[in-house]
């Protein structure tokens, strides 16, 4: 007779490693569909919201993200406008309803904007204000900032805190 030893186990062995791979397989999957339903879908609209709201930077009317200052950087909101109006152009009927409208509103808006701001700018009207304030920016003191559709934003009108008016960091003004 030989010697030859039998593993009677292997079965059950092997069955635990294969519910370990599924349940490892399973969890990773769950993950994944979090992170999907966490993130931004890529869609058109948001693509142009992002470079919408990227010209409301740049004219000083928001904050930029994530900090309190606010700085006007003419060039790039021309640029910025200027992309987005070639976006449009490129784009012509080939957009749903709902795109081609925001589309148009909210280059007409960014334009108002970039005309309000350049011609405080000229006339010295747009002067530096406390960080993250309005002040300068056109806006009255009891008026809250509004967005690209008319939409609230945060501001000390809106029930934000007022800023601290002896700050001693102010927006940066950038003029070509």
């Amino acid at each position: 007779m030989s010697d030859k030893s039998v593993d009677h186990d292997w079965k059950n062995r092997v069955s635990e490693e294969r519910r370990r791979q599924e349940e490892e397989e399973a969890r990773r999957a769950a993950e994944k569909q979090e992170t999907r339903e966490t993130s931004v879908p890529a869609t058109f609209m948001n693509f142009m919201s992002e470079y919408a709201m990227r010209g409301m930077v740049l004219l000083g009317q928001i904050p930029y993200p994530g900090s309190d200052d606010r700085v006007i950087d003419i060039a790039g909101a021309r640029y910025t406008i200027d992309i987005l109006a070639v976006i449009q152009d490129k784009t012509k009927n080939n957009l749903s309803k709902d795109e081609e409208s925001y589309m148009r509103n909210a280059l007409y808006e960014l334009r108002l904007r970039f005309v309000d701001v350049s011609e405080k700018i000229t006339a010295g009207k747009l002067k530096e204000g406390p960080q993250g304030s309005a002040a300068g920016m056109g806006e009255e003191a009891d008026e809250a900032p509004t967005g690209l559709l008319g939409e609230k934003l945060p501001g000390a009108a809106n029930g934000a805190p007022t800023p601290d008016p002896n700050a001693k960091t102010k927006p940066r003004i950038i003029v070509p």
